[in-house]
């Protein structure tokens, strides 16, 4: 009985570390196959706001890892910043552009770039430790499951490599510039074209198991709940297919561009999307039942993360918005550009415990308090007080000389 009690210790014990490594992993776009965008943060972590001007325009939605967050810039700088202080820690320069999304699995980190290469990252000494030449330029977002690492160019090619040492494991033609990034679940990848198509695969050698195609192109991740695969399409729609069938579940039209993906929330069998048609809906996973929407009144590309009740995106305004999940209620609506110099949110927000992630095309990280509906000042407001200042004087001086001259 003591052998028993000290064999389900150590087995509770095994599962727990194996649980927490795979916990501080960032294998695929936003997290997860429901693109929560979440991870739990460390007891010791401290949440403070802060920003960091990196210099550059920001399109890839960034990394989280062991209390560091990693962001690369469009000409292709990858930083990675202490998530407590905005410090950055190290930096990697690839000397060329880079607009997909890095990914990380046992302390390494993936990311394709414009040139065509797929790299591989040893965060520990913080150098390359392996590079894959594809076709074409990769814009698709990798995922890694069990050693492999899955991911599309743009001469419409899905690759699979072995993460130790990137040797091809199989490549797959398909039609159509790949864009988006993989979803890898029950041994079927899935992945969508910007010929309109929609691609269910075998992990295992890349044989097509199904087709569906939409009426426009694909630039929408798909997302995995409820045995349903939901994506988006240019055509201004969104789809529920069968996961092992790809019969259409229901479909919902937005009537605008839907280049966001979407987000799923199990918990409440609620589905999430943002469109060009600046709004974002909340339909029923189920069946696609309409629930809610709230207009922000411009583009939406993001993809909206999930804490408790709250629902966080970035929009083209320039604004990263916080609103209640169950109501569409606004929270927050932070614009750190204060309109005069606001650039479009075309990354997606990233949260660790209580702290969102915010990058933008103005070149800036933000680091906001979720729990307190926090945020930090933004330099743009202290330009805006500036320019208001000096038009305010002219017109004083202007009153001033005119009076004057009477």
């Amino acid at each position: 009985m003591k052998n028993k009690i000290i064999g389900i210790i150590c087995c509770l014990i095994l599962i727990s570390s194996i649980s927490a490594v795979s916990s501080s992993d960032w294998p695929m776009f936003q997290n997860n196959p429901q693109h929560t965008g979440f991870i739990e943060e460390a007891g010791d972590f401290v949440t403070n706001l802060w920003t960091l001007n990196l210099k550059t325009i920001i399109k890839s939605t960034p990394a989280i890892e062991n209390k560091t967050i990693y962001v690369i810039t469009i000409d292709g700088i990858l930083n990675a910043i202490n998530m407590e202080n905005g410090e950055i820690n190290w930096t990697y320069d690839f000397k060329e552009k880079i607009t997909a999304s890095p990914v990380i699995n046992n302390s390494y980190l993936y990311i394709g770039s414009e040139k065509g290469y797929m790299y591989k990252i040893d965060l520990k000494n913080e150098k390359v430790s392996w590079k894959f030449k594809a076709d074409s330029a990769i814009e698709s977002t990798a995922s890694i499951n069990n050693g492999v690492i899955y991911f599309g160019d743009n001469d419409g090619n899905v690759y699979a490599l072995d993460s130790d040492d990137g040797s091809t494991i199989f490549k797959t033609e398909l039609d159509g510039k790949i864009k988006t990034s993989p979803l890898v679940v029950n041994n079927t990848l899935y992945i969508g074209s910007d010929d309109g198509s929609f691609n269910a695969l075998d992990i295992n050698d890349g044989s097509e198991i199904w087709e569906y195609v939409t009426g426009d192109s694909i630039l929408s991740s798909a997302a995995y709940g409820d045995e349903k695969v939901y994506f988006g399409s240019n055509d201004g729609s969104i789809y529920a297919l069968n996961s092992g069938t790809g019969d259409v579940i229901f479909s919902y039209e937005l009537k605008k561009a839907v280049k966001s993906s979407p987000t799923i929330d199990l918990n409440d069998n609620s589905l999430y999307i943002g469109s060009d048609n600046g709004k974002i809906t909340n339909l029923d996973l189920r069946d696609g039942t309409f629930k809610w929407d709230k207009s922000i009144g411009s583009a939406i590309k993001t993809t909206a993360s999930l804490y408790n009740d709250s629902l966080i995106f970035g929009s083209d305004d320039g604004s990263l918005n916080i609103i209640n999940k169950y109501t569409g209620e606004e929270k927050l609506k932070y614009t750190p550009g204060t309109f005069l110099f606001n650039k479009p949110i075309t990354a997606s927000p990233v949260i660790y415990g209580q702290s969102v992630f915010m990058a933008g095309e103005d070149g800036y990280i933000y680091s906001m308090n979720l729990e307190k509906l926090e945020t930090p000042s933004s330099v743009f407001s202290y330009y805006t007080g500036g320019i208001i200042l000096v038009i305010v004087v002219i017109l004083i001086v202007g009153a001033i000389y005119i009076k004057k001259r009477k």
